[in-house]
């Protein structure tokens, strides 16, 4: 599949004046450089997460550090940590409590 668009995109820029051409190359510079802008600035706030949860207590830590920076699914989570799931669905919602709590500003009660 990638392989034939590859292809095609070779073809297509056989057709291209220079003129052409090197409008798409400027569009593609572009484009990369707002991707790693844009990966930039998720390493940046991945790395300002990590810290926060660095300073919330346990066990609301290792729930939202294995939800959010692992992507674990809650069924897993309690099989890591030896919990119900129902005990830690409950613990996740208090740990975003506590996390809006002690890091988000006027954080809104739910």
């Amino acid at each position: 599949m990638a392989l034939k668009y590859y292809d095609r995109l070779v073809r297509d820029a056989q057709r291209m004046s220079s003129e052409e051409l090197k409008k798409q190359c400027d569009k593609i510079s572009d484009e990369a450089k707002r991707v790693r802008l844009l990966w930039d600035t998720f390493i940046d706030e991945r790395a300002e997460i990590m810290r926060k949860l660095d300073m919330l207590e346990e066990p609301y830590a290792t729930v939202l550090y294995l939800r959010y920076v692992e992507y674990r699914h809650f069924q897993d989570i309690a099989s890591h940590m030896n919990y119900s799931y129902a005990h830690i669905t409950r613990l996740h919602g208090q740990a975003l409590k506590v996390f809006r709590e002690k890091f988000i500003k006027h954080a809104k009660k739910c």
